[in-house]
């Protein structure tokens, strides 16, 4: 077997050129073969001949077979030396033999393997040698010095489309996929050092490509070095897509992937189960990959015929995969018997470190639903699990701290050893629902796990927040749990008033945890924050505590205004420091010596990856990037995709490795061993970063190819980011030179001073005034010392300007009139019509002193930045929500192609204040009773005009599922006079245990609505009274026919709601005792009364009975209390002394007398 490092290795094995012994077409020189591809050196061109898998075939199996296709991709070196000489270099060890068939004539054996094919002045003072690392197909053309390099010209035959795409790289499609030259590194050896020198593609027709060179030392040797990579992803052509859910990272930088599939072209590669579980079915997939990402090392479904999905993975300290997640298959690959219960399971999976054999697999579950979500591995193998559970009968095990669900749907924490055993299993979570997410150890194993939840008793100690944030909140919860599960070390609620998701926990050396995941809501709580709450959308948040909940060292927020952040996955480096992953939409999102400064500028592009590294204290970010491509040619025109970022892992040179589920066809790949992107529903990615803080900045891109826009129209802006290091740089001057320098205008964020790890922009048009090719030099002049010129060559085109069509718009303006503040009036609308005879384009933007006040909506068949045929005509239709009372105005502003751009349409309307309010937003009942009724609450309904009646007054109730609200009284009429005032009461009778909510609504002749909030929390009633002092009465002995003094025992009500009770006395003797109380008919829950027992012996000797306490309330029955009752019976007794008085003689003083005698008879 070989070792990780042999594997490493071999995946940088370079290319074998073969000579041409017979083995293929007698015009090839040489061939090569890499993955997926074969490529033929000839004198005339060379030819890349690629397979790849028609959508729908079953397996890598049938690689030969009618499911695989193959694309011809042609390249001549236009106006090149058909007779250049061919020559081989570095000849390799090994040689390749050929046996096909039975004819030995046909047989070629011992053919040499060289490294390089070298083909001498293709141009002149220019050679070209081909030569491949890793899979990867390379040209380099070495230019000698005074020759130039913009005579070489490539020309394709044999792709769909060519282009340059955002990252430079000249993209080829084929119809198995797009095949990718990189973005050419250009270069000089000076003084034995490699100096880059700034180039790019350039194109020169539809099918032909040559270079764009920045300045160079002309009399130095030039080498430009054009890469051949694939666009790779990890999946297949499945109609619901691929995503990859967690990855993790052994030493030597290999990563283990979990995910989803539903493709029955998965890539596999040494497969413990190399096909899916069943037609239509989802399977969980657990894939390798070499350390180069290159090559799988394995990669095998993990499935049924169901649905199944992995969600977490973690390795133990031989690279052992240990897998959770969910499924729905009966027929789930597992080592014991254990059937499915319920709909579905979570499940646990132990792999071999090669991916071939199961070494434990069960399910994990109760009667209902359950997921497991996260997972963590201990030193030792013990694996912590941890999810969500609706089961009842979920496997826990005895003594651990909850030992039954409280909610409808709690978290659930587990510990398994090497071999797959229960350690341990607890319920965690309060009386609504909870769900774990992931989950953390630390060295002494106390377990960490976080989740969502909105219950309000969630399991708390010593919490930085004691309460849910608010009414139908969500909020994270972090727990630790000492290593036996029996105990919280501490727990918390972690959020505000609305919904907000945790997307990972981790533990530090320290034992400090870290959670991070997405804030939506306004109050979230922050602790030295690096900013504020975004206004809008969501934010990440990382927060920090110090051990065993102690403190919080840090919470704080990471986004933008522009849109929503959500982390999804972190993890943690040596020194501490925390890196995180997810989604966002957020264009404005701070980045810092980033891969990809600015997400893709597509209007369907909805969501990007970001990463982003933090400082271990939290005081600063250190790393920050986008990573997302720009278009689906998969998906109809006009559909929205996303890059999502779901898993993070960490190794422990700091290289960062990403996993999660790609939409985009121009995902950024490097040496890759997948085509392309194969379901328009997205395939899974693995990325790994690596990123470097350098001393002098770095700027990008180094050549700007601008948009080609016509003559006298502005393009898009084009950026230059300009990312400082660890230096302070003074920047002189930043300006444009060059043939067409005057068509070309920048504007720069910049300033004379970048302190260390600032970034500034350079945002570049072109306006071109002639139509052609445009050529000029962005010129920048700083203090770095290796670098004080850099010089960035631009380059655009100019087309003749296009006829320009003709708008009508009408009316012209638009009145509103009274609208009330936060109220949206109905649309009035606004016409556009096209008389002229060509399409004419059209955006709407608004203008003006409140443009955020109007709002226009296009109709069928037109919208805001699309055509409007010659003769067509569309509407617009526009409404008012004032933000504010009094005047407010705007325009409407139309933008096209069309004469007179832009045309504006005035906009006004009045701003008034409501009239109508209901108070208070809320009523809160607390605790009560199932099928018991609550006293009323009242809701105020108030007419605040001084002139105004309001009228045509309806008021509704809407009531959740099972909870019951009723207006109990309702003083309100149909209309309320000006000043005047009524009110809405409310009674709360639940009829089941749990929290419940409903709303109050009034709709009048104020155009707002006006809602009320009810929320309330049912209780299974408890019939329990509590004896108090004794638990049994003894009388003793006491004459026949006679009464005791009354025995007392003391009563408490300790259940929920009020008590009746009976008394009932039986046994042998009942008849002797009488029960008396000072109790009353019913007793309130937390009151004690006193009953009391007197005894009546009507017989000699023992006298025994029972006494039994019975309670209940709502047709619930307490447990009875039975007490044991004792006494004795005796006859009545008479006694006499005689004689009745004793009369003693004179006696000396000193001296005693002689005794006299009484005597006691017992009659």
């Amino acid at each position: 077997m070989a070792t990780s490092a042999l594997r490493a290795a071999y995946g940088k094995l370079p290319l074998a050129f073969e000579p041409n012994r017979g083995q293929t077409d007698g015009q090839v020189k040489f061939l090569t073969r890499g993955r997926g591809f074969t490529f033929y050196l000839t004198p005339a061109e060379s030819v890349l001949a690629l397979r790849g898998s028609v959508p729908g075939a079953e397996s890598a199996a049938q690689e030969h077979n009618d499911s695989v296709t193959q694309s011809v991709l042609r390249i001549q070196l236009a106006g090149a030396n058909r007779s250049a000489k061919i020559e081989p270099q570095r000849l390799l060890p090994g040689i390749t033999n050929y046996f096909i068939g039975s004819d030995p004539s046909r047989w070629r054996t011992h053919i040499p393997n060289y490294a390089r094919v070298l083909y001498r002045q293709v141009y002149p003072g220019i050679d070209a040698v081909y030569y491949g690392n890793e899979g990867r197909l390379e040209t380099d053309f070495m230019v000698a010095p005074g020759k130039d390099p913009g005579v070489i010209r490539m020309k394709f035959s044999g792709a769909e489309r060519t282009e340059v795409n955002s990252a430079g790289e000249l993209v080829l499609t084929t119809a198995t996929g797009d095949v990718k030259l990189a973005k050419p590194v250009l270069y000089q050896q000076v003084k034995g050092e490699r100096r880059e020198v700034a180039g790019a593609y350039r194109l020169l027709s539809a099918n032909e490509a040559g270079f764009v060179v920045g300045r160079y030392d002309s009399t130095r040797a030039l080498v430009i070095d054009p890469t051949l990579v694939y666009s790779t992803y990890l999946g297949g052509s499945g109609m619901s897509g691929d995503t990859g859910n967690a990855i993790a990272v052994d030493a030597a930088g290999e990563a283990f992937v979990t995910g989803s599939t539903n493709s029955t072209d998965f890539p596999t590669q040494s497969a413990r189960q190399a096909a899916l579980g069943g037609t239509g079915a989802t399977n969980a997939f657990v894939t390798k990959l070499s350390a180069s990402g290159s090559a799988l090392v394995f990669s095998t479904y993990l499935g049924g015929s169901n649905f199944d999905s992995g969600e977490g993975i973690a390795l133990d300290s031989t690279n052992e995969p240990y897998i959770a997640g969910f499924t729905r298959s009966t027929d789930f690959p597992k080592t014991n018997r254990t059937p499915l219960n319920g709909s579905q399971d979570g499940f646990v999976t132990k792999l071999s470190a090669d991916g071939s054999t199961l070494l434990f697999s069960f399910y994990l579950g109760g009667e209902v639903d359950d997921k497991a979500s996260g997972i963590a591995v201990d030193g030792s193998g013990n694996a912590y699990v941890t999810g969500d559970t609706t089961s009842t009968l979920f496997p826990v095990t005895a003594g651990v701290f909850q030992p039954s669900l409280a909610g409808s749907d709690n978290a659930f924490v587990s510990k398994f050893d090497t071999n797959g055993a229960t350690v341990w299993s607890t319920y965690l979570g309060g009386n609504n629902q909870d769900r774990g997410k992931s989950v953390a150890f630390d060295a002494s194993s106390n377990v960490y796990v976080t989740g969502v939840t909105q219950s309000t008793s969630f399991p708390l100690k010593n919490p930085f927040q004691s309460a849910l944030g608010g009414l139908f909140a969500r909020n994270v919860f972090v727990t630790e749990l000492n290593p036996t599960g029996t105990a919280l070390v501490y727990s918390t609620y972690l959020g505000g008033s609305a919904s907000d998701d945790a997307g990972g926990i981790v533990v530090d050396s320290g034992a400090n945890f870290i959670v991070a995941g997405d804030a939506n809501s306004s109050d979230f709580p922050i602790v030295n924050s690096l900013q504020a709450k975004s206004q809008f959308g969501d934010d990440l948040f990382v927060a920090k505590f110090a051990p065993s909940g102690s403190s919080v060292l840090f919470s704080t927020l990471f986004g933008d205004q522009s849109g929503s952040t959500e982390a999804r996955g972190v993890a943690l480096d040596s020194s501490n420091n925390i890196y995180v992953t997810g989604q966002t939409n957020a264009t404005l999102m701070p980045t810092l010596n980033p891969l990809q400064g600015t997400p893709s500028p597509s209007p369907f592009d909805f969501e990007s990856v970001f990463v982003v590294e933090f400082k271990s204290d939290g005081s600063d970010y250190l790393f920050s990037t986008f990573l997302d491509g720009s278009s689906n040619v998969l998906a109809p025109a006009g559909s929205s995709f996303s890059d999502v970022g779901l898993g993070i892992a960490v190794d422990p040179s700091a290289n960062i490795y990403i996993t999660g589920t790609s939409m985009t066809s121009d995902f950024p790949t490097v040496t890759a061993f997948q085509v392309a992107l194969k379901s328009a529903q997205g395939d899974a990615f693995v990325a790994k970063i690596a990123p470097a803080t350098l001393a002098g900045p770095q700027i990008f891109p180094p050549v700007l190819l601008l948009s080609t826009v016509a003559v006298a129209q502005t393009s898009p802006i084009s950026v230059v980011t300009i990312e400082n290091g660890t230096n302070t740089l003074t920047i002189s001057s930043i300006s444009i030179s060059g043939p067409n320098a005057a068509d070309f205008f920048q504007t720069n964020s910049c300033g004379s001073t970048l302190v260390a790890h600032v970034v500034c922009t350079i945002a570049v048009t072109v306006t071109p005034s002639v139509a052609g090719p445009l050529t000029a030099t962005l010129d920048i002049f700083d203090s770095d010392p290796t670098t004080p010129h850099t010089a960035i060559p631009l380059s655009a085109s100019g087309t003749p300007p296009p006829a320009q069509g003709v708008l009508n718009v009408t009316p012209s303006s638009l009145t509103f009139g009274n609208q009330e503040v936060s109220v949206s009036s109905a649309p009035q609308t606004v016409t556009l019509s096209n008389p002229g005879n060509v399409p004419v384009t059209v955006s709407l933007t608004n203008s003006g002193t409140n443009p955020f006040d109007f709002s226009g909506a296009f109709g069928t068949p037109c919208f805001s930045g699309g055509s409007i045929a010659a003769g067509a005509s569309c509407t617009v239709g526009v409404t008012f929500t004032p933000t504010a009372t009094g005047n407010r105005t705007a325009n409407l502003q139309f933008s096209g192609n069309f004469t007179g751009s832009p045309i504006l349409v005035a906009v006004s309307g009045v701003g008034v204040p409501t009239i109508a309010t209901l108070t208070p937003t809320i009523l809160t009942f607390g605790n009560q009773v199932v099928n018991t009724t609550s006293a009323a609450q009242s809701f105020t309904l108030t007419n605040t005009s001084s002139t105004q009646t309001l009228s045509n007054i309806v008021v509704a109730l809407s009531t959740f599922s099972g909870t019951t609200f009723a207006i109990s009284n309702n003083t309100c009429t149909t209309t309320l006079a000006p000043n005047a005032s009524c009110t809405i009461s409310i009674t709360f009778t639940p009829t089941t245990a749990g929290q419940g909510g409903a709303f109050v609504t009034v709709t009048d002749s104020d155009p707002a609505l006006q809602r009320g909030f009810l929320q309330g929390t049912g209780l299974n009633p408890q019939a329990t009274l509590s004896p108090l002092f004794t638990s049994q009465i003894m009388f003793g002995r006491q004459n026949v026919g006679t009464t005791s003094v009354p025995s007392s025992l003391g009563l408490l009500n300790i259940g929920n709601t009020a008590l009746v009770f009976t008394t009932p006395i039986t046994g042998a003797n009942a008849a002797d005792y009488a029960v008396t109380n000072t109790c009353g008919g019913s007793m309130a829950p937390g009151l004690s009364c006193l009953l009391q027992v007197t005894f009546t012996p009507l017989a000699i000797g023992p006298r025994l009975a029972t006494l039994t306490i019975n309670s209940s309330t709502a047709g619930v029955s307490g447990v009875p209390v039975v007490l044991s009752v004792s006494g004795t019976g005796v006859n009545p007794t008479t006694a006499s002394l005689a004689p009745a008085s004793l009369t003693f003689p004179s006696q000396a003083v000193g001296s005693t007398s002689a005794p006299m005698v009484v005597t006691f008879s017992n009659n």
